[in-house]
């Protein structure tokens, strides 16, 4: 099986929500995020583990709880049940630690947007710095973690990230 064929369901936590992306053929078919899920590791186990039943994929990429920069400890432990229900499922998990190529998130936002048309109704829209964050963010962060796995080759996305898009 090539990374491309791939069924990769790309898991993703933030404070106060989680979040799917599921790929096909290294596309984007479905995504979809939930609030609470995010109330408790309970809550995250629970609703991953019907994401996962959901669209039974090849492989489930969460980001590694350990490596997990600027993430409360809270939201570590709602990775780490997402991680532990993955493990019970017969696709194999990816842990993967998240990159971030650009210098802020609505950067990368904007580079996958141009690889995905399909995601412009989840573009979010720039904040000020005392704004709250916007919710759609997270589904990005999904995408960077199955592409910095590498399971999501996207060639615009690439050349985005190389231009000058990057830090």
């Amino acid at each position: 099986m090539q990374a491309a064929d791939a069924r990769v369901l790309a898991l993703a936590a933030r404070y106060g929500r989680i979040a799917y992306i599921y790929l096909k053929n290294g596309v984007p078919v479905d995504w979809a995020l939930s609030c609470k899920g995010a109330k408790s590791w309970r809550n995250a186990a629970i609703i991953s583990g019907q994401w996962i039943a959901r669209f039974d994929p090849d492989v489930v990429i969460i980001e590694k709880p350990e490596t997990a920069k600027r993430k409360k400890a809270r939201t570590k432990s709602l990775l780490r049940a997402m991680i532990r229900v993955a493990e019970r499922s017969p696709a194999m998990v990816a842990q993967t630690k998240r990159v971030q190529h650009f210098k802020n998130k609505f950067d990368e936002a904007d580079a996958w947007i141009a690889a995905f048309p399909d995601l412009a109704t989840k573009q979010p829209k720039r904040r000020r710095p005392w704004e709250p964050e916007p919710r759609n963010l997270i589904f990005f962060e999904a995408l960077a973690l199955a592409e910095g796995s590498g399971f999501l080759a996207n060639k615009s996305y690439r050349l985005a990230k190389e231009a000058g898009g990057a830090k």
